[in-house]
């Protein structure tokens, strides 16, 4: 798939894109911990933590988003590969 910036097209295989992608398909596991450790600490300092970063990961990813709708898309196949899904 081709990623846009300043209107030129560029290949999956520029470094801004990779990143960007990289970065967002991590956060998913990240979103995935912090959600689990959120609960099953819920009423710790640990639960509260992770509620707290969750946040802060969550804001990340809505601003990657952002970053990708300018610099080009993925295919939801390759999100899901970079993410390790087993059905991948």
């Amino acid at each position: 798939m081709e990623a846009r910036r300043d209107g030129v097209f560029l290949g999956m295989d520029d470094p801004l894109a990779v990143y960007l992608h990289d970065h967002l398909a991590g956060s998913s596991f990240a979103v995935e911990l912090l959600e689990k450790l959120g609960s099953e600490f819920s009423g710790t300092s640990s639960g509260r933590i992770a509620r707290e970063l969750l946040e802060e990961v969550l804001i990340d990813r809505s601003t990657l988003e952002q970053l990708i709708e300018k610099v080009g898309k993925a295919t939801t196949d390759l999100m899901t590969r970079s993410a390790g899904s087993p059905n991948a």
